[in-house]
């Protein structure tokens, strides 16, 4: 299972972001190199610095749980990204966004028996 995050400003489908550093807090698996164990019912921070590829005075986050099967939107998010980044985004300027994601107990539990 992986979560991904989308954060997209303006109009422009087609502009990107660079991420030069991601953080999830707590995540000790990581010094280990094994994917992050979050747990239901508790909060994680996500955070990553990153320099967009475009101009907008507002933005939106997303994240999803992905599995192979289906991806999942995590209930309860606050997509306004201007509350997490700052606006405007401008393009070229390297900038950081963090957020405080509620872990929802409704969420189905992966085992990862190879990991």
């Amino acid at each position: 299972m992986t979560a991904l995050v989308s954060l997209q400003g303006g109009y422009n489908k087609q502009a990107k972001c660079t991420i030069h550093e991601l953080r999830i807090n707590p995540c000790p698996e990581v010094a280990k190199h094994k994917p992050c164990v979050l747990v239901k019912g508790q909060n994680a921070t996500i955070s990553f610095d990153y320099t967009a590829g475009f101009d907008a005075q507002v933005a939106t986050a997303k994240a999803w749980w992905t599995m192979p099967s289906l991806d999942l939107p995590f209930i309860g998010m606050d997509n306004d990204a201007c509350k997490y980044t700052g606006c405007p985004i401008v393009a070229g300027r390297k900038q950081t966004y963090s957020y405080e994601l509620p872990i929802m107990k409704i969420f189905p539990s992966v085992r990862e028996s190879n990991v």
